[in-house]
């Protein structure tokens, strides 16, 4: 640092080391304990946190130097440069500067993780009946099966929680929406809107034209937040059932198919309390005791109407959303962004043997983004310094960034 070499001059510009220096000049007995002047510097002792003789580091120098020592000891955190800088200079509150300056380093903010944890309000989807939401996935790529297929399309009526689930040979726009056309709005439901991820199929202009003209409302969960779209539930099944049933052969995994989508739409769902095919089709529950036992009439629970059936689920989902929205971690910190402010966004760093790029390199956090629009509590869609859109992501992957003061 130059600017070290000027201490003499500099100390002479900060008022409040210059009127040490000349209450010391005026009585030397007073002071000559605390601060002496050596080759026109001035110095500072203090008989138990520091008993030797450090510079009086003038203000304008102390950004500067708090710079050069963060950025000499490899972007370190608060104690090891506060310490370092102490060593050799003494300033007044020391610690709240550095945590400042540290907190405001771009490079810092962009490569550490945070150490705490926000509240995220949770926002669970709840339809009032059958045909409001429906949710989709795509499964694979798997071993190539009898067909020639890899992929399969899952679809989950989430109030129902009823899963139909079609193979395809490709995971393309096209083959997705001929599935839906063609099978599912016909012989299951047609709903009034679509919830997907970010991947290419279920992003491209091709498919948010045909779910417009069809009347059906595309929506899009956070990106790289899986777990606001309930079909990765589903996959952990689709993968627990195929380890179970195709260890051994994992190209039959097509002739599977037709058992899972019974088993799960056989099976009463605790958000409900009712199975898939008694929401979706009326039909009673089934009972896989009931041609063993030879139940009676008499035997049989009542049936409900399917109208009072939906009515029963909802008020089921209602109180289990109820619930869940009420647990709260008293460690975590609320926080919620406010519109306009810059955030950096958690990244999926990606390994490239070919250029010679590991994701344990890779900077973690990218941005900084401005906040455009708050979707709901744990939601926001994200703009960059030119306005563009850049996408719906959850709080949990998001984290405030201060910017730096670059007149230091």
């Amino acid at each position: 640092m130059k600017e070290l070499g000027n201490l003499s001059e500099h100390q002479l510009g900060d008022p409040t080391l210059k009127k040490i220096r000349e209450e010391l000049e005026s009585d030397p007995e007073k002071f000559s304990g605390r601060y002496m002047v050596r080759d026109k510097i001035l110095f500072c002792k203090n008989d138990r946190s520091h008993p030797y003789w450090r510079i009086m580091l003038p203000r304008q120098l102390e950004d500067r130097v708090i710079r050069y020592a963060h950025t000499l000891l490899g972007h370190q955190g608060t104690d090891k440069c506060m310490l370092q800088i102490a060593h050799a200079f003494h300033l007044k509150s020391l610690g709240r500067k550095v945590r400042k300056f540290v907190a405001h380093c771009d490079i810092c903010q962009r490569v550490k993780h945070p150490n705490r944890s926000y509240e995220i309000e949770r926002v669970s989807h709840l339809p009032t009946r059958p045909g409001e939401l429906l949710m989709i996935d795509l499964y694979g790529p798997l071993p190539t099966g009898r067909g020639g297929v890899k992929y399969l399309l899952v679809c989950l009526e989430f109030f129902s929680k009823h899963v139909t689930l079609y193979p395809l040979k490709a995971a393309t726009t096209r083959s997705c929406l001929r599935k839906l056309r063609e099978h599912y709005f016909q012989s299951v439901i047609k709903p009034e809107a679509i919830l997907s991820d970010h991947r290419s199929q279920f992003a491209s202009p091709a498919w948010r034209k045909a779910l417009t003209d069809l009347g059906i409302q595309c929506r899009y969960s956070p990106i790289r937040h899986p777990e606001s779209n309930p079909t990765e539930r589903i996959m952990r099944e689709l993968g627990k059932y195929f380890r179970i049933y195709c260890h051994e052969t994992h190209k039959q995994w097509p002739e599977l198919v037709p058992y899972i989508e019974n088993w799960l739409n056989s099976s009463v769902s605790q958000s409900t309390g009712y199975t898939p095919v008694e929401l979706l089709d009326g039909n009673p529950r089934p009972d896989i005791f009931r041609k063993i036992l030879k139940k009676s009439a008499d035997q049989l629970p009542r049936e409900d109407v399917l109208s009072d059936k939906i009515l029963k689920a909802y008020a089921q989902m209602k109180l289990r959303s109820d619930r869940q929205n009420k647990r709260r971690k008293t460690s975590k910190t609320n926080w919620q962004p406010s519109l306009q402010v810059l955030v950096l966004v958690k990244c999926q760093p990606v390994s490239d043997a070919v250029q010679g790029l590991t994701s344990k390199f890779q900077r973690p956090f990218g941005g900084p983004f401005i906040v455009h629009r708050r979707v709901n509590p744990s939601i926001f869609e994200l703009a960059d310094s030119k306005g563009r859109i850049r996408g719906l992501f959850n709080l949990k992957h998001l984290k405030p960034y201060l910017e730096e003061n670059l007149e230091s």
